[in-house]
């Protein structure tokens, strides 16, 4: 049986989605035999080190819209509705790019942790 291809799609919106995404991510790099796992966000590279250096690939790619923060327990409602609009008015064409990656890239197995594209 060849070795699976795994997208796994993570929202970028807080560490916690992250950190779970690379340990789970790092779980399947240790199996044998390994598969390939793509970790697709926009939080940042290093917060995927662990499982990158195990073996993940990353790319960075808009998969949610953000919450917009401008202090870590206040959001700016007025702004993330902006963002989520212009988000929603892009989002076929987001969703065509990303079905034409996963066929070029031939990826066997979708994951996704809270990310709105994936889903």
């Amino acid at each position: 049986m060849p070795d699976l291809s795994f997208a796994y799609y993570c929202s970028g919106h807080g560490y916690g989605h992250a950190t779970r995404v690379s340990a789970f991510a790092s779980h399947l790099l240790s199996l044998n035999p390994s598969p390939t796992v793509h970790i697709v966000s926009s939080a940042p590279e290093h917060v995927f080190a662990d499982s990158i250096a195990r073996g993940a690939l990353y790319r960075y790619a808009n998969i949610d819209p953000v919450i917009v923060q401008p202090l870590a327990y206040r959001v700016d409602r007025q702004k993330s509705v902006q963002v989520l609009q212009e988000f929603l008015e892009q989002k076929d064409t987001k969703i065509s790019q990303e079905v034409q990656w996963l066929r070029d890239t031939k990826i066997d197995c979708v994951l996704s942790d809270a990310a709105f594209l994936a889903l």
